[in-house]
């Protein structure tokens, strides 16, 4: 395959049965670098959530609360993320909320903007990626983009638009 490397050990990649035998030296798979100890035979397999040993034969699921980024243990997931588990990969919180929490398994873990605020902010890790709504815009909570005061609406204030009373506009 070509994502595989080797030097100086002997490997075998069964791709059909997704498993990486490996004797001595070391091999890099995909975005990790897995290395055995000279003249030891050792089993891998790359599972959906990463490359783990085996032992007997088979994958354990990644925790939830952790991604497995093709690693042989699971990584925290960061803040401004979720992980549900069995995955290798996280995924960011919404726009419009944050979440300052390590480990977060939901996205119900991740707060949402306050009223008169926006996040469209990728990073999303604290309450600092809101930012305030600016005049002649609305931000209900959970806001990833500002919404312009639409006609018939007047925006007293950045969190609200109220329809304009009847014979007016």
């Amino acid at each position: 395959s070509s994502d595989v490397c080797s030097s100086d050990l002997a490997s075998v990649v069964l791709e059909n049965q997704n498993m990486i035998i490996l004797a001595g030296g070391g091999i890099q798979a995909n975005l990790g670098q897995i290395t055995g100890q000279s003249n030891q035979v050792i089993v891998y397999a790359v599972c959906n959530g990463g490359i783990e040993t085996i032992n007997p034969l088979g994958c354990t699921p990644c925790p939830a609360g952790s991604w497995c980024p093709y690693q042989l243990s699971p990584v925290t997931c960061p803040q401004g993320a979720y992980c549900p588990g069995n995955s290798n990969t996280f995924t960011s919180c919404p726009e419009g909320t944050y979440s300052s929490l390590t480990g977060a398994t939901s996205v119900s873990q991740c707060t949402l903007c306050p009223a008169g605020t926006y996040s469209s902010d990728i990073s999303r890790k604290a309450i600092t990626a809101c930012s305030a709504c600016s005049s002649g815009y609305y931000c209900p909570a959970g806001t990833g983009f500002p919404n312009i005061c639409p006609s018939n609406y007047y925006c007293p204030t950045t969190s609200q638009k109220i329809g304009c009373p009847a014979g007016t506009y």
